[in-house]
């Protein structure tokens, strides 16, 4: 099975969706394609399975499991074609056609320091407002004040961040700060 892995550097980009997009077109070889972001790494499972697979011909996408602090199934290998991805932060390949799940995992690499963190947290709520404002969503108090609390408790317990300890309890609260502040500045962006 031939791939294309594509490694995205998150270095001031504003427009995930659109980078990834670009680096999707330029792909000239290979059936399908993998995407990975620079800090991440392919475990030696998953490369073997990749490897091994023989897709269903009717399967168009394959979701990993990211593990880091959380974990995560995210759509990351897929046939070069089926697909786009969209929205500019937090963005989704969205492909058309049936999708599958490979067992094994990438390596999400986080060893970032308190100010780097609250850096991103920074930058990622900035881009998320304003991608909700361009969606053409509405900041209310209600969100202002529940969404961080939900956020905080999905990625604490949906996505696994209690097993972590202390670190995936303090990064559980920053993803509820970044929602925090993604809908306070949309809120503030409208006023």
């Amino acid at each position: 099975m031939e791939i294309a892995i594509i490694t995205i550097k998150r270095e001031h980009i504003d427009d995930f969706a659109k980078e990834r997009n670009r680096a999707l077109s330029a792909v000239e070889w290979g059936k399908w394609v993998l995407f990975l972001d620079a800090d991440e790494i392919l475990s030696t499972e998953l490369k073997k399975e990749i490897e091994d697979l023989s897709p269903d011909p009717e399967i168009c996408g394959y979701y990993l499991t990211r593990k880091g602090i959380v974990e995560e199934k995210l759509l990351r290998l897929a046939k070069n074609g089926c697909g786009f991805w969209y929205r500019r932060v937090h963005e989704t390949w969205q492909v058309r056609g049936k999708t599958g799940f490979l067992k094994s995992s990438i390596i999400h690499e986080e060893d970032q320091n308190l100010f780097e963190m609250l850096k991103k947290i920074n930058f990622y709520s900035t881009l998320h407002a304003e991608a909700n404002r361009q969606e053409g969503k509405k900041a209310t108090l209600l969100k202002i004040i529940f969404f961080p609390k939900f956020k905080f408790l999905q990625t604490f317990l949906v996505k696994k961040a209690y097993k972590s300890g202390m670190r995936g309890f303090v990064f559980s609260l920053f993803q509820g700060f970044q929602s925090f502040l993604s809908w306070t500045k949309l809120y503030f962006s409208h006023s």
